[in-house]
C-alpha cells in the first residue's frame, strides 16, 4: 500500500529513532518497532517527510540514516519553519515535556490531521487543557504515547479483567523506580486502565528531599469512584510492574513477564494459571501509529487521546498537591491547574 500520510517529527532525541538501537538486545519481552520512526516505517500508510531539531547535526545524521527508507527528508532547525513549509498530516512531538504544549498548539494551527505526542502530555493541567482545546477546535486527533494501551500483552490482560476472570478488581498497585511524571506516567496510566474507573482522591507524598518544582519519585494511595483502591510505589526499585488483585484472582504484569492466578475454592488458595497465548502481531508503538491512521480515517478518538493523557498527569500532580498538604487527601478533579512540574 502506498504511503498516504506525510509525517513530520519534532525533536530527534532517543525516542524519535535511536532508542531502538538500545533496546534491540535487551532480554525479556521487548517488542519492536520501539521508536516513532521505526513504527512509521512499519506502517505502510505513513512516511516521514520532514524533521526538526535545534541541533543540525542530529537532523543531518537522521536524514542520512532514514532517507534510504523514506526517500527525501526535509531537515529544519525550527519546528515553526517546518510546519509552515511542509504539508504534513501527522506530527510526532518527541521533545522534552516543556515543549509538548507549544509544539502541539502550533501543529494544530498548521492544519495537521493528528499529533502523536510523547508522554507525559504536558507539565501542567493548564497546558494539557490548551492542547486538548486546540486539537478539538481544529479537528486534530491528539494521541499521547502511553504505549501499553496498544501492547497485545496488556490488551490480553485487560480482556481477562473485563471478562471477570479475576472477579471484581479491588486493588491496583503501580511499582516503578524513578520520577512520577516522566517514568511513572506509564504505570499511572496502567493503573487507570485496569481500575476501569476515574479517581476520586489521592493521598501521598514525594520522596524525601524532593524538589517540589521538579519531577520526583513518590508514594500514594488513590481512591476510585467504583471502590477500587490504587497504590503508587514510585520511590523504590528497580521494579516496574502493575499488580491487579480481584475478588477471584490476580494479575501481575512487568515489562517482561506476567503472572495470572485464580482462586481455587476447594483449597481456598490462589492457583497460577497459564496466561493466554498472545499473538504479537505488532508492538505497542506500531499499534499506536496504526491506530492513528484509523482514527483519522474513521474520525474517532484514540484509546490514548488527550483526555487520557491528562488523567494520568492529574494523578501525578495530585501527589504533589497532597505532599504540599502534609499527605492529606486531595479531591479530584484538581482545582489547581497551573502547578508546573518540570519533567524530561
Amino acid at each position: 500500500m502506498a504511503a498516504s500520510y506525510r509525517v513530520g517529527i519534532v525533536g530527534l532525541g532517543r525516542v524519535a529513532s535511536t532508542i531502538q538501537d538500545e533496546v534491540a538486545g535487551y532480554a525479556g519481552r521487548m517488542l519492536l518497532p520501539y521508536s516513532h520512526t521505526h513504527a512509521y516505517a512499519a506502517v505502510p500508510q505513513t512516511r516521514v517527510c520532514a524533521v526538526a531539531d535545534i541541533d543540525a547535526q542530529r537532523t543531518t545524521a537522521y536524514a542520512e540514516r532514514w532517507q534510504p527508507e523514506f526517500g527525501g527528508i526535509a531537515a529544519y532547525t525550527s519546528y515553526e519553519e517546518m510546519l509552515q513549509a511542509e504539508d504534513l498530516d501527522i506530527v510526532s512531538v518527541c521533545t522534552h515535556a516543556p515543549l509538548h504544549a507549544p509544539v502541539t498548539l502550533a501543529a494544530a494551527q498548521a492544519g495537521v490531521k493528528a499529533v502523536f505526542c510523547e508522554k507525559a502530555i504536558a507539565t501542567s493541567l493548564a497546558e494539557a487543557d490548551a492542547m486538548i482545546d486546540a486539537c478539538d477546535a481544529h479537528n486534530v486527533k491528539l494521541v499521547i504515547n502511553h504505549t501499553r494501551r496498544w501492547d497485545p500483552f496488556y490488551e490480553t490482560a485487560l480482556a481477562l479483567v473485563q471478562e471477570g476472570r479475576i472477579g471484581n478488581v479491588r486493588t491496583v498497585a503501580a511499582h516503578f523506580a524513578g520520577a512520577l511524571v516522566h517514568t511513572g506516567i506509564h504505570w499511572l496510566d496502567a493503573m487507570l486502565l485496569f481500575s476501569r474507573s476515574t479517581p476520586a482522591w489521592v493521598a501521598g507524598s514525594l520522596a524525601p528531599g524532593a524538589d517540589t518544582a521538579r519531577d520526583a519519585g513518590g508514594a500514594a494511595s488513590v481512591g476510585f469512584h467504583n471502590g477500587v483502591t490504587g497504590f503508587i510505589d514510585g520511590q523504590s526499585g528497580p521494579v516496574f510492574e502493575i499488580d491487579v488483585i480481584g475478588t477471584a484472582g490476580r494479575l501481575r504484569l512487568s515489562n517482561s513477564d506476567v503472572e495470572f492466578f485464580t482462586f481455587d475454592s476447594a483449597t481456598r488458595t490462589l492457583v497460577e494459571r497459564p496466561f493466554p497465548l498472545v499473538a504479537y502481531a505488532h508492538s505497542g508503538m506500531q499499534g499506536a501509529v496504526a491506530e492513528i491512521v484509523r482514527c483519522i480515517e474513521e474520525d474517532r478518538p484514540s484509546r490514548s487521546d488527550g483526555r487520557v493523557g491528562r488523567a494520568a498527569l492529574e494523578v501525578a500532580l495530585a501527589v504533589y498537591a497532597s505532599h504540599a498538604s502534609s499527605g492529606a487527601r486531595v479531591a479530584l478533579p484538581l482545582a489547581e491547574r497551573d502547578r508546573v512540574v518540570l519533567s524530561r
